[in-house]
């Protein structure tokens, strides 16, 4: 589920099949910003946090920033 503040091209870019599934990751959210410096080190400098998963009352919820 999807907070509907985000705007619908942040949905969509997340399940792009170009991307071959290479996209997004999911880690501590306090290993962020460690592993973002680490990414951003090694020339990956589009790396960047877009989102939390939080439980919800049916499932998980992808809120997206």
């Amino acid at each position: 589920n999807f907070e509907t503040s985000a705007p619908t091209a942040r949905h969509e870019i997340l399940f792009d099949p170009q991307t071959s599934g290479g996209l997004l990751v999911a880690v501590p959210a306090e290993q962020t910003d460690q592993i973002l410096t680490e990414l951003h080190g090694v020339g990956l400098t589009d790396a960047a946090a877009v989102g939390t998963v939080r439980k919800a009352e049916n499932g998980i919820r992808l809120r997206v920033h």
